[in-house]
């Protein structure tokens, strides 16, 4: 009996996690299948992943007779996959990036449970669940959803890698896919692995079979490409950087992205803010690195006029987590220093406090 009660008091934050993922299944997975395919994106994956289900070449992407360079394959491999179980319809594109959507809360949960504590995992997913865009797009056939995903993963696995060595390889996969998801902009994640890896203790002999796992992932796509239509390898960095170097009223994108990013999160914008900044100034180190990859992220947009409120979903998690963490680890100090002689009373209520922040305007975004 006491064994089953110390199991349960350590993990009933993990089966709450799981609970609230079924809680909020319907969101992603309720009628995914009522509308027809989007044009353009939309349809078009799912033409291009449906080449590949038929049986065609899985690293060249084709459309309408031509190569498709766009975009590297990884997102199309799952769309893919799920078409081969589900059919090629509706459902069988689209499901992909509900299941993907329904990772992504239990990721950052992860993620926030690695960094500070479960409670801060536990309400950034819950908040994360009830930003608009994340939430729209992952009942699309998109690729927004895939990309949001392997970010979050990837920095679960470096952090976890820190600790113990064997995570370096579920680390090389992930920033694999995530190179290979969109064209560009996942190399945004590259100053925030120095962060986390800078001073660290792993030797080269723990990251020759990560390197070997990386290059296996990516090479074969750069290299097939290559050799099928050489012309087309440029299109990884131009298309993810569109209109970046031309003349820009770099004022006008700011507000213009700005409020894209505002629409996205709704209410969770402003705490976002107080994350990223708060993070810059903290001696923390998953918070700092989460705060470059947000600026780092953000910034090739004020640069071109191209940008799109989709494009902005990546930085969702990482706005919450920010915010969360940032407020759990700053209340502790304020604690630790003001009322030391009440210290679990008040860290209780803070807890309680960010619990009830997240509860209250997730139940009001998700009501809309």
């Amino acid at each position: 009996m006491i064994k089953i009660r110390n199991f349960l008091s350590k993990f009933y934050l993990d089966f709450l996690c799981f609970f609230l993922l079924l809680l909020l299944s319907p969101l992603y997975f309720f009628n995914l299948d009522n509308l027809s395919l989007v044009s353009w994106d939309e349809a078009w994956y799912g033409a291009i992943a449906r080449n590949i289900s038929e049986g065609g070449d899985p690293l060249v992407l084709w459309w309408n007779g031509n190569v498709y360079a766009d975009h590297p394959p990884a997102g199309f491999w799952v769309i893919a996959l799920f078409q081969s179980v589900f059919g090629i319809n509706e459902f069988g594109t689209r499901v992909g990036s509900a299941v993907f959507g329904m990772a992504g809360l239990f990721l950052t949960y992860l993620l926030g449970k690695e960094l500070f504590s479960k409670t801060v995992g536990l309400i950034s997913a819950l908040a994360l669940s009830s930003t608009y865009w994340y939430i729209y797009r992952a009942r699309s056939g998109n690729l927004d959803i895939f990309l949001t995903v392997f970010f979050i993963a990837t920095f679960y696995f470096a952090f976890k890698s820190l600790k113990n060595a064997k995570f370096l390889v579920p680390f090389a996969v992930s920033f694999g896919l995530l190179l290979l998801t969109k064209s560009v902009i996942p190399l945004t994640i590259i100053p925030s692995l120095l962060i986390i890896f800078f001073g660290s203790k792993l030797k080269f002999q723990d990251t020759k079979k990560a390197v070997f796992i990386f290059l296996l992932v990516t090479i074969p796509w750069f290299a097939a490409l290559r050799l099928q239509a050489p012309n087309s390898l440029s299109k990884y960095f131009l298309i993810g950087a569109p209109g970046v170097g031309s003349e820009q009223d770099y004022l006008k994108n700011f507000n213009q992205i700005k409020e894209y990013l505002h629409f996205g999160v709704g209410k969770w914008f402003w705490p976002g803010v107080i994350g990223v900044v708060g993070g810059l100034v903290s001696f923390n180190r998953g918070l700092l690195a989460m705060s470059v990859f947000c600026i780092s992220f953000f910034v090739p947009f004020v640069l071109s006029e191209k940008g799109q409120i989709w494009h902005l979903i990546p930085l969702y998690p990482f706005l919450t987590l920010g915010f969360f963490g940032f407020s759990e680890n700053s209340g502790k100090i304020v604690i630790k220093k003001l009322f030391k002689r009440y210290e679990k009373v008040f860290t209780a209520l803070l807890i309680a406090g960010l619990a009830g922040f997240s509860i209250y305007f997730s139940w009001m975004q998700i009501k809309r």
